[in-house]
């Protein structure tokens, strides 16, 4: 018996020996804990400031900046300008530049820790998502653009226009601009490129000048377009509205001030025409497209309906000038715009736009013309709007003192004032 009671205390005692040792065996068989994120917070850049060359990550991250210095690093942080220029103490951060940080990591332990393969790694710079490279399996670098712009200079929309296309026609290297657009082409001849328009072919392969358009094949413009040194900047590839020709066009940058406008082109047989029918004269893509028989008649088009404003025709230039004769036989491409005016909802003379015209539109005019809070400042608004309308009661196009005595006239029953479409529905 007391062999038995023995053996199973040496039996008992030896379980508690094992089991640690095995714990400790399965600890050293895991290995390093894998890093998978990297979070690192650095001093926002500021237009007119240096740049700062620090860097905190978290606590017990398992990482921390190198504490490295050369001719382009200090503490482990490297500031460049679009990549390319690198940013020292003395350099001044200017609007409408795009600078990136470069930041080294090292990990604190490692035999404690290792980085998981780069592809696999989320790592964020003030909250943005960052790219992340590896110099080795302990050197990490994560990288992220700052950009710096001024809201107001901002190039949100971009258009340009190149001679149309046609069969048998030689390569036109030729584009324009807007008047008056702050965006210009870029004057340069390089690789196919002439006065900043490069033509291709559907594989993307430049054409030779003197080459000549053939019919039922695709080409591919692209217009290289820059703005000034003056702060101005093209707003994101993904906003930026982009048209060649009023159609809607591809926009790539190439920097913050330099992008690439691209559209294909499809060159009809020398004996058809496109005809296309855009919903408003604002319009990038149509609503129908036909490929027709030159000659032949394209007939009437179905007046379509919205709901706040009145179709007043067909027309066939983007002014809505030239209006569209659907007898006429097509000879060329033809682009089809409807025209479209505001429904009337308003009465002339009704200011306050409260469905009466009475003595106080006369007083609300007096009001908005003084200055006083609370009224429309009439120099500032825009003279289409339904409000500056309503208030211009003698009609002359231009608020002032004499369309509120108008309305008092009105009122009055002065014989100045009748005839003058005051209270009757706005057209």
């Amino acid at each position: 018996m007391a062999k038995r009671i023995i053996g199973f205390i040496l039996c008992f005692a030896l379980c508690f020996m094992i089991l640690p040792f095995s714990a400790y065996a399965k600890e050293q068989e895991a290995g390093p804990a894998m890093i998978t994120s990297l979070e690192i917070t650095i001093p926002e850049p500021v237009a007119g400031e240096n740049p700062s060359f620090s860097a905190v990550v978290p606590e017990d991250a398992g990482y921390d900046v190198e504490d490295y210095d050369d001719d382009e690093w200090i503490s482990g942080v490297n500031w460049s300008e679009e990549d390319t220029y690198t940013c020292g103490e003395d350099y001044v951060y200017e609007l409408g530049h795009d600078y990136w940080v470069y930041i080294s990591l090292v990990l604190t332990d490692e035999q404690a820790y290792r980085f998981a393969d780069a592809d696999d790694i989320r790592a964020t710079v003030n909250g943005r998502v960052a790219e992340v490279s590896a110099y080795d399996d302990n050197n990490y670098v994560v990288n992220c653009c700052f950009t710096l712009r001024d809201k107001a200079l901002m190039v949100g929309k971009v258009s340009v226009t190149v001679p149309k296309p046609a069969a048998g026609e030689e390569i036109p290297y030729a584009a324009s601009v807007p008047d008056g657009a702050i965006y210009a082409l870029e004057d340069f001849d390089i690789d196919g490129w002439q006065n900043g328009v490069i033509w291709q072919d559907e594989e993307g392969d430049p054409l030779e000048p003197g080459a000549v358009f053939e019919p039922g094949k695709a080409y591919i413009v692209i217009i290289s377009l820059v703005l000034p040194d003056d702060g101005h900047w093209f707003a994101p590839q993904d906003e930026l509205a982009a048209a060649v020709n009023g159609r809607t066009a591809q926009a790539y940058k190439y920097s913050f001030d330099n992008y690439g406008i691209s559209r294909t082109f499809h060159i009809n047989e020398p004996n058809l025409c496109d005809v296309l029918v855009f919903p408003d004269a604002e319009a990038t893509e149509p609503v129908t497209g036909s490929v027709v028989e030159r000659g032949t008649v394209y007939g009437a088009i179905s007046a379509p309906e919205r709901e706040d404003e009145e179709f007043m025709g067909w027309f066939t230039d983007r002014a809505c000038t030239t209006p569209y004769d659907p007898a006429a036989p097509v000879t060329q491409d033809t682009e089809i715009f409807a025209k479209w005016e505001k429904k009337a909802t308003r009465l002339l003379g009704d200011a306050d736009g409260n469905g009466v015209v009475n003595v106080f539109d006369a007083s609300y005019v007096q009001k908005g013309l003084t200055g006083t809070a609370g009224y429309p400042d009439y120099a500032a608004v825009d003279r289409r709007d339904i409000g500056y309308r309503a208030s211009d009661a003698d009609g002359n196009g231009v608020v002032n003192i004499f369309d509120a005595a108008t309305v008092q006239k009105f009122l009055t029953g002065s014989a100045s004032a009748q005839g003058l479409g005051i209270g009757e529905l706005m057209r």
